[in-house]
């Protein structure tokens, strides 16, 4: 069963605070495609650092986890884009896992 991940920060590249909208947004549209997540940490922002350059970067951000029952990798590709251009951002990160139950 495949599970994918994704990080979406929670302000956006100039230190503004992303609108809960925006959140509420996502998390519509993967109750309706895929009946449920999970959202790590919700209470406490996950912390993230990158490079670019000499500049070293800190986001504070949501780690979202989609269990599905078959290949999504098509949808998480046009998703990515749509999330990109919706939070501001250069790149969001989506990774493909295989998670077992036991």
């Amino acid at each position: 069963m495949p599970r994918y991940e994704f990080q979406l920060p929670i302000t956006f590249n100039d230190g503004s605070t992303i609108p809960d909208e925006l959140f509420t947004q996502v998390r519509d549209e993967l109750v309706e495609r895929f009946v449920g997540f999970h959202v790590l940490s919700p209470g406490s922002p996950a912390e993230g650092w990158w490079k670019s350059g000499t500049v070293l970067y800190r986001d504070d951000m949501r780690i979202y986890q989609v269990d599905t029952k078959e290949d999504e990798d098509e949808f998480f590709q046009q998703y990515k884009r749509v999330l990109a251009e919706r939070f501001k951002q250069l790149e969001i990160r989506i990774d493909r896992l295989e998670a077992r139950q036991i």
